[in-house]
């Protein structure tokens, strides 16, 4: 998209060129258009690059909240096995079960964004 609102300002330009002495208030027309295109266009663009900022903290965070709930589930199974001999029994736990959710979340994130 951002291909054809070029074209199209480069287009604007060219009218406003080609019509300048004959039609002097169609190229005025033209290029007030063009810049208006040109400016739209750099917000759009600013938008954009904004947005993908968020999207990259965002998976960031993802990220990091994953390998944060990895290490309790990692603690969780400890603590099972030095009080009950069973690293397993973590497993049953509340919190374990929650955790696993969220990472299961997260991997189905991550491949539908691939």
């Amino acid at each position: 998209m951002s291909n054809d609102i070029s074209e199209a300002i480069e287009g604007l330009e060219q009218l406003s060129i080609r019509t300048m002495t004959n039609q002097p208030l169609v190229a005025k027309a033209a290029l007030e258009l063009a810049r208006a295109l040109r400016k739209h266009q750099k917000r759009t663009q600013e938008r954009e690059d904004g947005f993908l900022a968020l999207i990259d903290s965002y998976d960031w965070q993802r990220q990091r909240l994953r390998e944060a709930a990895e290490k309790v589930i990692a603690w969780n199974r400890q603590a099972a096995k030095d009080q009950y001999g069973d690293a397993n029994k973590a497993e049953t736990y509340a919190c374990v079960r929650e955790l696993r959710d969220a990472i299961k979340f997260c991997k189905q994130k991550e491949t539908s964004n691939d």
